[in-house]
């Protein structure tokens, strides 16, 4: 299964989501691929009961990549934090 840009070539049992990129997974099976502007997850299928564990290990690290949303809404327009604070510097 595949949702938003995303190439698959001989792939089966996968499920690769893609939200900003063009992801592309080639000759894998069974993997679960998530790709947001924050971050991107790559497991096998059979590991995604671990997610709790990993999402520890990176709050861990960083604290703001589990808490903070890169896209923030106000009133029916959108700001993008990343791309406000690099036309800022």
């Amino acid at each position: 299964m595949a949702q938003g840009n995303v190439i698959l070539e001989d792939t089966r049992g996968s499920l690769v989501h893609a939200a900003s990129r063009l992801v592309t997974v080639l000759g894998a099976d069974d993997l679960v691929v998530v790709e947001t502007a924050d971050a991107v997850l790559v497991a096998g299928r059979d590991k995604t009961t671990d997610l709790k564990k990993l999402v520890a290990c990176v709050r861990d690290q960083d604290e703001g990549l589990t808490q903070f949303h890169r896209r923030v809404y106000r009133l029916g327009a959108s700001t993008n934090l990343s791309t406000a604070a690099s036309a800022s510097r």
